[in-house]
């Protein structure tokens, strides 16, 4: 069990055994992590309302962490940590579920098993002075390809909700990132939404339509960014896709053909 503790002054006390007992207050954005079956009892004196709790159950952590590539097992305990990040990841897990799921359960479990990664690595995680950062593992890879492209409309994922799914602090994302797909996470969102709008306009919708349906502001905000990104205008693209094959001049490279 997972606990974030949300206020400052709650009373615990954990009770390992009739000799045993640990006696301390609560400190806000502070964490605990309970062990089953470890303890004989763990009292708070104030309300649920003070503390975030995530149940992590002991087969999912098995699975999860296989998934993962982890060879690190949990804590029996640890008291009144801290990490920023992971307070950031658990408050984001708790809005998906109150919502509920505004995007998708995908990106809910990709979050939990995130959860669970960070939880295993932190006690092994290196000084942020003195850290490697490293490109993404092909996991997160995919999961992020694969929420970019569900909500390449209007509704596109936020830079920091990619960072929260991938386990990592903002800054460390971006650089991972980069040094994965050779372009920021702001320019991959772009030619995401751009091989969603060719897709559109083959189709033969109107240029008026396709831009709202990729939630750019106006017409000539999507035809201004889809010439910058393609070197054709909107216009130009839904007239050549609709000629022979053999016939089309070769568009601009999408995030399908970037290879890390």
């Amino acid at each position: 069990m997972l606990v974030l503790w949300l206020n400052s002054g709650s009373v615990i006390d954990v009770r390992l055994n009739a000799r045993e007992r640990w006696h301390f207050k609560t400190r806000a954005k502070h964490f605990d992590l309970y062990s089953a079956a470890t303890f004989d009892g763990v009292f708070a004196n104030d309300s649920p309302r003070d503390a975030l709790i995530v149940t992590l159950p002991r087969r999912l952590i098995s699975t999860l962490l296989q998934s993962l590539g982890s060879d690190f097992a949990f804590e029996h305990c640890r008291f009144q940590f801290a990490d920023p990040t992971l307070d950031k990841m658990i408050r984001a897990l708790a809005d998906q579920a109150l919502k509920p799921e505004p995007l998708g359960p995908l990106y809910t479990q990709s979050l939990s098993a995130a959860i669970v990664g960070r939880l295993a690595m932190s006690k092994h995680r290196a000084p942020s002075k003195g850290r490697v950062v490293t490109p993404l593992s092909n996991v997160t890879q995919e999961i992020l390809q694969t929420l970019i492209k569900g909500h390449s409309s209007g509704a596109a994922l936020r830079v920091d909700q990619m960072a929260l799914v991938s386990g990592m602090g903002l800054g460390d994302f971006l650089k991972a990132f980069k040094l994965t797909f050779g372009m920021t996470p702001h320019q991959f969102l772009l030619e995401s939404r751009m091989v969603r709008a060719k897709s559109l306009l083959a189709e033969g919708k109107a240029l008026t339509a396709v831009a709202l349906e990729l939630g750019f502001a106006s017409h000539a905000h999507f035809s201004a960014t889809f010439r910058a990104r393609t070197g054709h205008t909107p216009s130009a693209y839904r007239l050549q896709s609709k000629t022979p094959r053999h016939q089309a001049c070769p568009m601009a490279a999408t995030p399908d053909s970037i290879r890390s």
